[in-house]
C-alpha cells in the first residue's frame, strides 16, 4: 500500500500533464494570416466599386482611369505612411494634400452629373462611417453612461 500511493500520485500527474498538453494543443490558434484580412477589404472595395462604377454609369475608360487613380492614391499613402523620419502631424498633411490631389482628379475625370452624384454618394458613405464610429465609441466602457452621445 506503501507504493500505491505514489504509483497513483505519478499516474495522476501524467494524465494531468497529458490533459493539460492536450487543451493546449486544441487552444492553441495559428498566427494571424495578414492575407485573409487584406482580402476582406479588397472585397468591400470590389464591393464599393460596383456601386460607384453602376450608379455612376462610367465607360469602360472612365473605369480604367478610376482605377489607376485609385492605385496611385493606394501607394502614395502607403509610401507616406511608412517614412518615418516624418511627424504625425507631417504625415497628415502629405495625406490629406494626397486626397485632395485624387479628388481633383477624379472631378477632372467625370462629367459634371456624375461627380454630382459620387459626391452624394460619398457624403452618404461617410455619414454611415460617423455614425458606425459613434456607435463603437457607444459600446466602449465608460461611453454608456447616461447623457452620451
Amino acid at each position: 500500500m506503501l507504493f500505491a500511493q505514489p504509483i497513483t500520485i505519478l499516474l495522476l500527474l501524467l494524465m494531468m500533464a497529458g490533459i493539460t498538453r492536450a487543451q493546449d494543443a486544441a487552444g492553441a490558434r495559428p498566427p494571424a494570416d495578414l492575407s485573409a484580412a487584406h482580402s476582406r477589404h479588397s472585397a468591400n472595395q470590389n464591393k464599393q466599386w460596383k456601386i460607384i462604377k453602376a450608379e455612376l454609369a462610367l465607360t469602360d475608360k472612365q473605369s480604367q482611369q478610376w482605377q489607376t487613380l485609385n492605385t496611385a492614391l493606394e501607394s502614395s499613402t502607403r509610401e507616406i505612411l511608412q517614412h518615418n523620419t516624418l511627424t504625425p502631424a507631417q504625415k497628415q498633411e502629405l495625406l490629406t494634400k494626397a486626397q485632395q490631389d485624387h479628388e481633383q482628379h477624379i472631378k477632372a475625370l467625370l462629367t459634371a452629373n456624375q461627380y454630382q452624384q459620387y459626391v452624394q454618394w460619398n457624403a452618404k458613405r461617410l455619414e454611415r462611417l460617423r455614425a458606425l464610429k459613434r456607435m463603437e465609441d457607444r459600446q466602449l466602457p465608460g461611453r454608456t453612461t447616461p447623457g452620451k452621445n
